[in-house]
């Protein structure tokens, strides 16, 4: 199991019997309907402007998409971290 994947779970690791609180999903907003059973999002959902929490399946996959990631516990925002390009400096 890599590193980065056992910081974050993912379902690739639920898989293989992993037992945990999932770590990483992703909000999406549904920006379009152009038919009854079709939604265009920023990744899924339903209605226009309902947002859905997508679980990932490869965590590692992910999160290099994002500018920054949303650090939140018990359901508020403990702080925004930035995702750095890979071989950037702290």
């Amino acid at each position: 199991m890599q590193v980065d994947s056992y910081v974050t779970m993912d379902l690739h690791d639920r898989a293989f019997g992993v037992d945990f609180e999932q770590a990483v999903t992703v909000l999406a907003t549904v920006i379009s309907r152009p038919e009854r059973h079709l939604a265009v999002t920023d990744a899924a959902a339903l209605a226009v402007g309902d947002t859905r929490e997508l679980i990932p399946a490869h965590v590692c996959t992910t999160i290099p998409l994002y500018d920054h990631c949303v650090a939140l516990r018990g359901g508020r925002v403990e702080g925004i971290l930035p995702i750095l390009p890979r071989g950037t400096r702290h």
